[in-house]
Order: C-alpha cells, then structure tokens, then sequence
C-alpha cells in the first residue's frame, strides 16, 4: 500500500487507539489480546478479526469521519521518514 500523505488516515487521528493487550497473552492463557480500534467507536480490529481483510479499509475511514482530529505528533512520523 502506497500512503498518499495528502489524505487522512486513522493512524493520525488523536481518537486512534492501539492496545497492546496482556504480555505473555495467548489463547490458552487469560488476558487480553491486542486491538486496533477508534476511540469514538466507529471501528475496531480485535482478536479473531481478518486484519489482512479489513485493515486497510479501517485506517482510511478518516477520510470520511466526522470526528477525525489531527494528531501533530502522530502526522510527523510518517512523513519524516
């Protein structure tokens, strides 16, 4: 996937939430697995979820979302790369 970084992306959004869940989590142990998801609720990509399916799709909700924000801090990385 190319990024365009003149679209907008959830991976730049303040609302943007990346839960890395319970070390040593797995699913013979108890815990929580780690999620993707949007603050505000319009998405989220948990355990059992196709993320090769739907990632893309999710993080480009921002281009349509109303409650989108820009994250300064979050913008700068990829674009100094």
């Amino acid at each position: 996937m190319t990024i365009d970084y003149y679209q907008k992306y959830c991976l730049e959004c303040k609302h943007f939430c990346l839960d890395l869940g319970s070390p040593a989590y797995s699913e013979y142990t108890p815990g929580e697995a780690a999620c993707l998801s949007c603050d505000k609720g319009h998405w989220c990509l948990g355990c059992g979820d196709d993320y090769e399916r739907y990632y893309k799709e999710r993080i480009c909700t921002a281009r349509t979302c109303p409650d989108f924000e820009l994250d300064p801090e979050l913008a700068k990385i990829g674009k100094c790369l």
